[in-house]
């Protein structure tokens, strides 16, 4: 079976561990934890693969 494509725009990944918006971040780890892994391939934008390398260096 061909997997299904999944793009996620870079907001999605912010609201998973976002603090200020308990609401926004429940309904985002829900939306995570209900994907079948075996099922999808996911696509994420650039930014979020360069954010990535990032963590915990300083950016300026």
């Amino acid at each position: 079976m061909k997997k299904l494509k999944l793009y996620l725009e870079t907001s999605v990944w912010n609201f998973y561990s976002v603090e200020d918006s308990p609401e926004k971040r429940a309904v985002t780890q829900q939306f995570f934890h209900s994907l079948p892994n075996d099922q999808l391939e996911l696509y994420i934008s650039g930014m979020v693969r360069f954010f990535k390398r990032c963590v915990g260096r300083t950016l300026l």
